[in-house]
């Protein structure tokens, strides 16, 4: 795959987890920067995750996070039901 293709599935899977973070009631949702040099910051809300990942290596990243999603290992403890 291509730089561009990583990116598409990353944003796909990024947009699956934001939703998935909302349904349990957080509000802080992932988000990418890209820098100029082509790298990608990965952020929840206001934390960095991962700072200047090829495209590569964030779609590695992202699909972790999703199984881990998946699984629920990402459920928030703090929120009160």
């Amino acid at each position: 795959m291509n730089n561009n293709e990583y990116i598409e599935l990353v944003e796909k899977k990024l947009d699956q987890l934001n939703a998935n973070s909302l349904k349990a009631n957080s509000i802080m949702p992932f988000s990418l920067n890209r820098h100029l040099n082509g790298l990608y910051d990965l952020n929840y809300g206001m934390d960095v995750i991962a700072w200047m990942l090829e495209p590569r290596e964030l779609w590695q990243l992202v699909n972790t996070l999703c199984i881990l999603d998946i699984l629920g290992g990402l459920k928030n403890d703090n929120v009160e039901a």
